[in-house]
Parts: C-alpha cells; structure tokens; sequence
C-alpha cells in the first residue's frame, strides 16, 4: 500500500501552497477539490488514495476536501511498424497498430498535483 507514502506528502504540498495563497489574499483558505494525475506505471489506487489523504488531511484546511485522481496515459512509437505518438491508460503494452510487442513508451511515473480548489473561510 505505497499510497500511505504517496498520500502525506500529498497533504502536505496542498497545506503549504494553499497557506501561501491565503497569505497573499489576506486570509484564510479552505481546500475544496484536489486533483491529482498519476502515471500508469504509479499504480496508484484511487478508493486507497482517497481515503488516506481524507485521514491525513482531519483537522486541516483539506478536511472534507474531494480528491480526483486522473490518469496520465503513457504515449508510444512502434519501431516494427512505424506508429508514431500513440497512448494507452491500460496495461496493454503492444503497438495499437501491428500488435507488436516492440513498442517503446515514455511517461508512466508521473504523480503531480493538476489543481488544488479553495474557497475563503469566512471571518
């Protein structure tokens, strides 16, 4: 379960940037929505993944925050048949076009946060 792993530093990132954004606007910021793109190769599981970042994230300005996981697709050339810039978001590595099993892919280890949604506490 590397999604405990995944999910601290997580919180922590959303805390820090949201608490810098409030300090700028001059006030305080509670965190709504999350969205987070993960690489195929991550192996993240979204339920795991959400509900880690729900525990770590009581008591903070990201409790009750919505977390979205999205996946990034990993993209391809096939070197039998030619393809270029294909993509895939399963794990079905062969060429879409000549069912090779040659195929070279890039991406896939990606995880970073896409947006980060707040809305001002009231005073």
């Amino acid at each position: 379960m590397h999604e405990a792993a995944l999910a601290a530093p997580l919180v922590r990132l959303v805390l820090e940037e949201t608490a810098r954004h409030g300090q700028e606007q001059g006030q305080k910021l509670r965190v709504t929505r999350v969205r987070v793109r993960a690489g195929l190769l991550m192996g993240v599981e979204a339920p795991t993944l959400q509900g880690i970042f729900a525990l770590m994230a009581e008591g903070t300005a990201a409790q009750d925050a919505e977390l979205v996981l999205e996946a990034e697709p990993m993209r391809g050339s096939c070197p039998d048949c030619g393809a270029q810039d294909f993509t895939t978001r399963s794990r079905e590595f062969r060429c879409p076009e000549c069912r090779g099993e040659n195929a070279d892919w890039t991406g896939g280890n990606e995880l970073y946060i896409a947006s980060i949604e707040v809305k001002p506490i009231p005073n």
